[in-house]
């Protein structure tokens, strides 16, 4: 009998077709602007490749305790010294992206084995993965790594006879870490799954092990003053560093609830049904119907969960997915790329709301049918008329500005990748005297949080003493470059 571990082929090869032709769409359909985390990661990977690790596109080019670094190191050997290098960096990433199809694809047979692969058919057709598979940013190699972690824990557990030390294991969830600080909860999760089936060595090996491999990283993180708990987690306002920081009673009474509000009535809709909610902000009259959308979704996700739990006992994928949701309730930031990583899990979980194999197959086929919308809606809505205009204002910049000027922007790293001038956050206060010092400032219209451009920027280049306009978009006039006259 041919089995799925002898199989000539593999069950995941069609599903490996099907994010192919995904990942091709986006990369021929999704015009690519660096304007972000990406740019951090770039700039780290040409620190790395100079023998340093430095935020370079930063003024002073400080040392980087923030990110960890097998990022940027995973990108140093392609990264170059200008934008030419986009291209190949977007490659090597859909590359690694790519290797989630089968531990996804196995993921989802040990989940719900009725339905086998057809689960994953939803998750390569959402838009979402087409957009993070292509994009240098963290999440589509963490999520290789999450659901390596899932697989490989299931099978050292499945394991009669309780090897003591699964190495594979151990790799992986070490690279999580030195990939994204948020692993904690991955590595957390994986632990738990080994003490509920008390394999109770097994964990505790697994536990010191990985944290001897990320001991460097915090060492250097103490080294240089910096601690992610303080500086991060327990940072009040994250887009002000001087804010002050929460007590312990403080992030659990308040920012926990808040967090899970936000993400159960604003994200998961995002998450599960992209781009149709995107654009329903809390300030328009749809929005009571998007936080009804996601409660719903978030409920069909839970019911499905316990009743996994409760047929089968919990398995590691469980685990983990509960200990990267509370790591999510805990940070400073919510958006729906922090539950990318977990995706399949989420979709997977709403299914089996469904109770009959049968109705499970015609909701992927609804789901999917809907992902495919989705992503058609995502390729033909272009670049928006803010960021255009903002970009508009980045090339003025690289044609105008001295190569010594320093700049304030809401997204510097697309300043210093496209220009190669240092450039950094304009502060979430409007007093002139908190501001760092600067020769140019974008007054943009990027709503982050809070309307910074309007209650943070338009106070302080308002004094004609200090800040003269020298540039106004053509496209959107409320964007504009002003000059610092001191």
């Amino acid at each position: 009998m041919i089995t799925e571990k002898n199989s000539p082929r593999s069950p995941a090869r069609p599903l490996l077709f099907l994010a192919i032709v995904m990942v091709y769409a986006f990369l021929a359909g999704n015009p690519y602007l660096v304007s972000g985390d990406d740019g951090t990661y770039i700039a780290l990977a040409r620190s790395i490749r100079a023998g340093e690790y430095r935020a370079i596109n930063l003024p002073t080019a400080p040392v980087q305790t923030q990110y960890p670094p097998l990022f940027p190191l995973l990108l140093s050997p392609l990264v170059g010294k200008t934008p030419a290098d986009l291209g190949r960096l977007r490659l090597w990433v859909v590359f690694l992206s790519l290797l989630a199809v089968a531990v996804v694809a196995q993921a989802a047979r040990r989940r719900d084995p009725e339905l086998g692969n057809l689960a994953v058919i939803p998750f390569l057709l959402s838009p979402l993965f087409g957009y993070y598979s292509t994009s240098i940013l963290t999440e589509p190699v963490f999520l290789v790594l999450v659901y390596a972690a899932i697989v490989w824990a299931d099978r050292a557990l499945e394991n009669l006879e309780g090897a003591p030390i699964p190495w594979r294991l151990v790799l992986t969830l070490s690279a999580a870490l030195w990939m994204r600080s948020y692993a904690w909860g991955i590595v957390l999760g994986v632990v738990a799954s080994f003490f509920w089936r008390r394999r109770f060595r097994q964990g505790g090996l697994l536990l010191l092990l990985v944290l001897a491999s990320i001991t460097p990283w915090l060492f250097w993180q103490n080294a240089h003053g910096s601690s992610y708990l303080k500086n991060h987690i327990l940072l009040r306002d994250i887009y002000d560093p001087h804010s002050p920081r929460i007590t312990l009673g403080e992030l659990l009474a308040e920012r926990v609830p808040g967090n899970a509000l936000r993400y159960a009535g604003r994200i998961v809709v995002d998450l599960l049904l992209p781009p149709f909610w995107t654009a329903v902000a809390p300030w328009t009259k749809f929005f009571p119907l998007k936080i009804v959308a996601s409660l719903t979704l978030t409920a069909g996700v839970v019911v499905g969960f316990l009743r996994r739990w409760r047929r089968h006992g919990p398995t590691t994928e469980e685990w983990v997915v509960l200990g990267a949701t509370s790591m999510l309730l805990l940070h400073p930031v919510f958006a729906d790329r922090y539950l990318y990583p977990i995706l399949p899990s989420l979709i997977g979980y709403g299914l089996l709301s469904f109770p009959s194999r049968r109705l499970r197959r015609n909701v992927v086929l609804i789901l999917s049918g809907t992902m495919i919308l989705g992503s058609t809606l995502f390729l033909s809505t272009g670049t928006t008329a803010a960021d255009a205009a903002y970009f508009e204002c980045v090339s003025w910049l690289g044609e105008t500005a001295p190569d010594t000027a320093s700049i304030l922007a809401r997204k510097p790293t697309a300043v210093w990748y496209y220009t190669g001038h240092a450039a950094q956050s304009y502060p979430y206060s409007a007093d002139p005297a908190l501001w760092p010092r600067a020769d140019y400032v974008i007054r943009d219209t990027y709503v982050i949080g809070r309307d910074g451009p309007r209650l943070f920027v338009d106070p302080v280049v308002s004094d004609t003493t200090r800040w003269r306009e020298v540039y106004r978009s053509k496209i959107l006039p409320e964007v504009r470059v002003y000059r610092s006259l001191q």
